[in-house]
């Protein structure tokens, strides 16, 4: 029943019923028509229900993406106050995939919002059709801000995720907090879940594309089994620092440190040192090192990290077509790098049958312009379970017309084979790999040679 004069009328009792189970309730006051600018509506009780059924024969077609399903049922009730632009209201929404509270107020005048919302067993994995790795989440989180632009909006966010689950585990007892002012963002965050411990604490400047990013990470547990991650016992406990003023991977300028690493895999356990991330930028070069105990790598010159695989695949495709490469453009590269491996301790600990073998290096430079790649190895000495392997030396050189490419070594004793002065030797060019594999005595006079040629078909 409704009541009054246009600009003031009085429902006390609105029921609207359609298609099959789709209905809407109101109870209030609506005054200012029939200036919607200025219409105030005030709705103690309200109440609508529908079907996904429904919904679909509402809406127009291709609406709701393929990638979402629709709950079968719906009904939201609950209260709202306020004008077209500034509301308040107090709603629960009762679906057969979970339900959701919201209680709060809205300018769009003034970009304001202060409003909490409830997330009660709301199957994500349904509604996203991806029930196969996503369950069931259940949270509060309150947020109350100026702005819609993350670039200079001011924001608080309390988050609290009593559960959600991922690959059929059941995440609990998550909490976040954060604060955006003008493109600054504060983030504090922890979990105290029985796999997964963590608390973590982050700055970062958002107002460029990639932000400037401090931040520190206590990772206290995390059981990769018990999260469903592996089907092996694997456990990790270890310390993260990051400082970056640019995080984008083509001009990365900062530092990152790994600390307190240990594993454990079943009944053994392991432990290692600091690791160590450093990336400058001077003028047009990029400096990107990596310090650990087991590995030291260096790479110094004009290149883009996320065009570095590209730009190698393009060189090597001259000589010999690389199954399913797609060639891109890609800026020009002039850079060399330098690796080093050792057997440190927790080399050791995962391959013992390594220990005695001496530090391994290897260097390359890559200039694409001139179609120049040269690549040298060089082991002193390398053991793995009683096989030995002397002074090993392998390159790599490549020209305009054809990569050429060696392998050799002083002497080789393997199981009880023993082999002096073995070299494999040989280019690469136009789909083809040809080789000499010769055997020396200890004098060095040839005694073997073995010469072979692959070619590739094409299919």
């Amino acid at each position: 029943v409704v009541n009054g004069k246009i600009a003031k009328l009085k429902i006390t009792d609105f029921n609207a019923n359609g298609f099959t189970k789709t209905s809407l309730q109101l109870k209030g006051i609506i005054t200012g028509l029939p200036n919607l600018n200025k219409t105030y509506f005030q709705f103690p009780s309200l109440a609508m229900s529908t079907t996904n059924k429904d919904l679909l024969a509402i809406l127009p077609p291709k609406t709701i993406p393929n990638s979402i399903q629709i709950p079968a049922s719906m009904r939201v009730k609950g209260s709202f106050n306020g004008t077209m632009n500034a509301f308040g209201a107090k709603l629960l929404a009762s679906t057969s995939m979970g339900n959701i509270a919201f209680n709060g107020s809205m300018s769009l005048n003034n970009k304001s919002y202060d409003a909490a919302v409830d997330l009660m067993q709301v199957d994500l994995g349904r509604f996203l059709k991806k029930d196969s790795l996503l369950g069931q989440l259940s949270m509060h989180a309150k947020v109350k801000g100026v702005g819609y632009d993350y670039k200079t909006l001011k924001a608080d966010v309390q988050t609290t995720v009593q559960s959600f689950e991922f690959k059929g585990y059941e995440y609990q007892n998550l909490n976040a907090n954060a604060q955006l002012d003008q493109g600054n963002l504060q983030l504090n965050a922890a979990l105290d879940d029985t796999n997964l411990v963590f608390d973590l604490n982050a700055n970062a400047e958002l107002k460029q594309g990639f932000p400037a990013l401090k931040l520190s990470m206590l990772l206290d547990t995390i059981n990769f089994k018990g999260l469903h991650l592996t089907t092996d016992s694997f456990s990790m406990h270890s310390k993260l620092i990051v400082d970056f003023s640019n995080t984008h991977p083509d001009s990365l300028v900062g530092e990152a440190f790994i600390s307190q690493i240990r594993f454990s895999r079943g009944d053994h356990h392991f432990f290692t040192d600091t690791a160590r991330v450093k990336a400058e930028m001077i003028d047009a070069n990029n400096h990107l090192t990596f310090f650990s105990k087991p590995l030291i790598a260096d790479i110094n010159g004009q290149y883009r990290l996320t065009e570095l695989t590209t730009a190698l695949q393009h060189h090597f495709n001259q000589y010999y077509q690389l199954q399913n490469f797609k060639d891109s453009n890609f800026v020009s590269q002039d850079w060399k790098a330098s690796f080093q491996f050792r057997t440190s301790p927790i080399v050791l600990q995962f391959l013992p049958e390594l220990k005695g073998t001496d530090t391994v290096g290897a260097s390359m430079q890559f200039v694409s312009d001139r179609n120049v790649l040269d690549f040298n190895l060089n082991a002193p000495l390398i053991q793995y379970d009683g096989n030995k392997i002397r002074h090993l030396h392998a390159h790599v050189t490549t020209g305009n017309k054809a990569m050429q490419y060696g392998i050799n070594f002083e002497n080789a004793a393997v199981k009880s084979l023993l082999l002096n002065n073995a070299s494999l030797n040989g280019q690469v060019a136009q789909n083809t790999v040809n080789g000499n594999l010769i055997f020396r005595d200890k004098l060095s006079e040839k005694v073997y040679q073995l010469s072979l040629s692959m070619q590739q078909q094409n299919k």
